[in-house]
């Protein structure tokens, strides 16, 4: 083989390892994405699942210490 040939085999040879590690970097990418969304699944359950009953919800324990006074307030103006 002449040294044009061999040079262009060895090209052709970089360009295919260059191929396969662009091919498991793409792998690599989508994993940690779906990993990524899976995590985030994960927590978005979690975090519902924390505050599935009313009383855990973070919003009943202002409703049930503002709503009071507040209610005083309004019968308060309304009688005024």
């Amino acid at each position: 083989m002449d040294p044009l040939g061999t040079a262009a085999s060895e090209v052709g040879h970089i360009i295919e390892v260059i191929n396969k590690i662009t091919d498991q970097t793409q792998l690599l990418a989508l994993n940690t994405t779906l990993e990524a969304a899976s995590a985030g699944n994960l927590l978005r359950y979690e975090y519902e699942g924390s505050h599935s009953d009313s009383d855990s919800h973070p919003n009943t324990l202002a409703n049930q210490t503002v709503g009071p006074i507040f209610a005083q307030f309004l019968m308060a103006s309304a009688l005024a």
